[in-house]
């Protein structure tokens, strides 16, 4: 597991078990009547952290493999409904990039890979890291 901490925060640092990566970044509820629990344990998870909440998509349907429909959750109100998870993160992700918000802390380093990788952006609050071609040319491998 691996640990990190988010820059221009409190210096807390964030250990998160792949369950928690997973409901921070995309949690799932079998039917929309399920909605409301799933938003209340989200808003008290992050009170816990003495943060604000920020907008996040949930998952209908009976599993992962058989999600009925994606809800973007604002204000702890569903605002919008997508058919496809892809069209869900685009809004979501500009929802965050227009109003400066932060990203989920368990869920930071997948947000810091679909910033730089989807979108290829970057800012001065992004966590910095050795790119894997220097890892590997300090190593003594080439890509040749």
């Amino acid at each position: 597991m691996h640990t990190f901490s988010v820059q221009g925060a409190k210096k807390k640092t964030v250990n998160p078990s792949r369950d928690q990566v997973l409901n921070s970044f995309l949690p799932h509820v079998p039917t929309v009547g399920d909605i409301p629990a799933c938003l209340a344990t989200r808003t008290k998870h992050v009170e816990s952290f003495k943060e604000f909440a920020v907008p996040f998509i949930v998952a209908v349907g009976p599993s992962l493999r058989q999600v009925q429909q994606y809800d973007l959750v604002i204000s702890k109100t569903v605002s919008y409904t997508f058919d496809k998870f892809l069209p869900a993160l685009v809004v979501l992700y500009k929802i965050f990039w227009v109003f400066d918000l932060p990203y989920p802390k368990e869920s930071l380093p997948v947000w810091m890979v679909i910033q730089r990788a989807f979108f290829e952006m970057t800012s001065s609050y992004d966590i910095v890291g050795t790119p894997v071609q220097e890892l590997l040319n300090e190593l003594g491998y080439s890509s040749q």
